[in-house]
């Protein structure tokens, strides 16, 4: 899973995910269901992998990176969990040869490909009649800095164009929200004004004291409010009948 906001921190909390991972995955719990097939489309090193086993579903990943998907495959070794890694890109035909998903999250990789309708329209027709979709994005294209292009992103999106792109890949939006209001004014000032990417701005002692404490507040404030504002868009989706 890759973080829109650029940070690359390793404080740990007792799941041993980063902050912001940790405040995700806990939406993610909360809108999975409670059993079934999940797949991670674009599941990196694994962090999202060895929850989901943790928890007892049936978990397919899949990430077009050899050695991403190594060190995965060695964090759920680690772990005793298993789960089915397939290498490749999230386009048509990597999925082919597996049964309907009940869930799939896609978090943080969208903004990577360049055809991301035709990715969704993958991830739509992997999942069950009913099926969920749980996607996260970076927000607001004003925001698109030297952070954005170090990273491979080729965009970051608008409400309107994130529903637009769900309903048009054959999906039902049943939830779409502002998320991570903590980085919004730390990326404005690293990405814009002093053209630095946030995760080099982040290793300062001011970001580490202060910042962190705050990002940690208001990221669990967001799991009971929903703000108009943030560094990421999160989506609901599913699949008709």
């Amino acid at each position: 899973m890759r973080n829109p906001s650029g940070e690359d921190h390793t404080q740990r909390d007792a799941e041993g995910l980063d902050t912001r991972r940790a405040a995700l995955w806990s939406w993610v719990k909360r809108s999975l269901p409670p059993s079934g097939r999940v797949l991670d489309a674009g599941c990196g090193a694994g962090d999202m992998l060895r929850e989901l086993t943790r928890r007892g579903y049936e978990v397919v990943g899949l990430e077009p990176s050899p050695q991403r998907l190594e060190q995965a495959r060695a964090l759920l070794q680690r772990e005793w969990s298993s789960a089915t890694l397939i290498q490749a890109p999230l386009r048509a035909g990597a999925l082919d040869d597996q049964e309907p998903f009940d869930a799939a999250l896609c978090l943080d990789v969208i903004e990577h490909i360049q055809h991301d309708e035709a990715a969704l329209r993958v991830l739509a027709e992997a999942l069950k009649p009913q099926g969920q979709l749980l996607l996260s994005v970076p927000a607001f294209d004003g925001l698109y800095g030297i952070g954005d292009a170090q990273r491979g992103h080729h965009r970051r999106y608008s409400e309107a164009e994130l529903k637009g792109l769900i309903t048009r890949a054959g999906l039902i939006v049943e939830e779409l929200r502002f998320w991570d209001l903590s980085g919004v004014l730390p990326y404005l000032i690293s990405e814009r004004l002093l053209a630095r990417p946030l995760a080099d701005a982040a290793d300062g002692p001011f970001y580490k004291r202060a910042l962190r404490g705050a990002q940690r507040q208001l990221l669990k404030l967001e799991q009971r409010l929903r703000l108009p504002l943030g560094l990421s868009l999160l989506a609901r989706a599913r699949r008709a009948e």
